[in-house]
């Protein structure tokens, strides 16, 4: 994510008194995309290609937030990607999800640890 100095505006969820969530400890994101939706602006050769979806189609309930897409301004002006590729869809697929991103520390959860790293290859 990026948004700035997330220490201001958000607290650790577990210094939150909310019960589960809110506006204050955590940040809603929503993808709704289908193969049509990706495949509209394409050449009649490629009707058929594979739709990426990238981090560029999550939209976010607070405007002050957003995934962040590249390391640097340098690496997305050489990168040939419009994001980070979440999913690559085919014909009749649509991929709807809501996800919660939350401030934590890896004290609490390794999931919260910088060097854990999700990948994959093609």
């Amino acid at each position: 994510l990026k948004g700035g100095d997330c220490h201001g505006p958000f607290l650790p969820h577990l210094e939150c008194v909310c019960y589960d969530r809110c506006p204050r400890c955590s940040v809603e994101f929503e993808l709704d995309v289908g193969f049509e939706d990706g495949n509209a602006m394409v050449a009649e050769d490629d009707v058929l290609a594979p739709v990426t979806v990238t981090s560029k189609d999550l939209h976010s309930n607070n405007e002050t937030v957003a995934p962040a897409h590249f390391l640097s301004q340098d690496e997305q002006d050489e990168s040939q990607d419009s994001g980070i590729a979440i999913v690559k869809m085919g014909p009749g697929q649509r991929l709807k999800l809501k996800a919660i991103a939350r401030m934590g520390i890896a004290k609490e959860h390794s999931k919260w640890c910088p060097v854990a790293v999700g990948t994959y290859r093609f």
